[in-house]
């Protein structure tokens, strides 16, 4: 078997069907691959769903079970996988043209511990933003890849759904998801997959046309152990690439934009929880190195302190997507 997809699936009945036929699509052999999908405790008809295309293609293998989150649903198909490569898909996107396929075939003869790959952007009407990495090929490592990334304000590559990765390194490595980073389980990930120095590979087409939130949408309420996972998360990131100017400065940006979400916590108990960690690792927000945006929000918020700070910032926020929305 060289490929092993697990995908979680949780209430999301109206993509599902979708996403396994985009896969089914790609006109590839499919003792190729085993497709896992773990049915995280779905309140919908996902579950349903499941086992009818299950039985539908032999290749597809369904796990039942209570809900416990995005990276135990993840873990427990890492164990059932038999692949040498494992891919983690999210079950609500969907596979790009024949790109899998074209994967594939190389991944035949490929003796890498990582493949990284794009994705593409699907927007609500339709529209895909294409995304491609072969202007960075030539990167002769992971950190130099990232730096480059960082350097020009792109996303890094911690998606899981960037990365097919070997069974082998991830079982030797005792690399899994780790529940205790909720909402950040791929940024943990990759910076442990990056400590443990894989021979890589960057293939330069998307695998993956990822659904985007309607642009300029905001929740009214964060969940508080999403958001905490963050912090930690990007906390940890600062500290793990501290020495990597470029990583670590994009890493600071994306920490302060995740700030916003703490006011945004219903409970003030929980506000209160992120606020004392944030307080207790503020020594990570300073540098002189960000830009104009960014040193503005840091003087606010020393100013004015942390809560009336972010309040102020998150109010400014609604007003601005309020005003784009007329």
């Amino acid at each position: 078997m060289l490929l092993s997809i697990v995908a979680p699936v949780y209430n999301v009945e109206d993509y599902l069907k979708d996403f396994i036929f985009s896969l089914e699509k790609q006109k590839t052999i499919n003792n190729y691959y085993e497709l896992i999908l773990i049915d995280d405790g779905s309140t919908d008809s996902s579950g349903q769903i499941c086992d009818d295309l299950a039985n539908m293609f032999n290749n597809i293998f369904v796990i039942h079970k209570e809900n416990s989150g995005l990276a135990n649903a993840r873990n427990i198909g890492l164990e059932k996988a038999k692949g040498k490569y494992i891919f983690f898909a999210d079950s609500d996107d969907l596979f790009n043209k024949l790109e899998l396929k074209n994967l594939l075939l190389k991944l035949k003869y490929y003796d890498k511990d990582l493949v990284i790959v794009p994705f593409n952007t699907l927007k609500k009407d339709g529209s895909l933003n294409i995304n491609s990495y072969s202007s960075y090929i030539s990167c002769k490592t992971i950190l130099e890849f990232c730096n480059l990334l960082a350097s020009q304000d792109k996303q890094l590559p911690w998606a899981a759904f960037q990365h097919f990765i070997s069974r082998r390194f991830l079982l030797k490595n005792n690399l899994k998801f780790n529940m205790a980073y909720n909402g950040a389980e791929d940024l943990k990930m990759f910076s442990e997959i990056i400590k443990c120095k894989p021979n890589y590979i960057i293939y330069p087409n998307a695998i993956m046309n990822y659904r985007s939130n309607r642009e300029g949408s905001i929740n009214n309420t964060k969940n508080y152990s999403s958001v905490m996972g963050q912090l930690k998360a990007y906390v940890d990131a600062i500290s793990d690439f501290s020495s990597q100017y470029q990583i670590k400065n994009y890493l600071i940006k994306r920490l302060f934009d995740t700030l916003i979400q703490i006011p945004m916590i219903h409970n003030k108990e929980d506000q209160n929880l992120c606020y004392r960690f944030v307080d207790a690792n503020k020594e990570v927000l300073n540098t002189d190195d960000l830009s104009l945006k960014y040193k503005i929000i840091a003087s606010l918020l020393r100013k004015v302190g942390l809560r009336k700070g972010l309040t102020l910032l998150l109010d400014i926020y609604k007003l601005e997507q309020f005003n784009k929305s007329r």
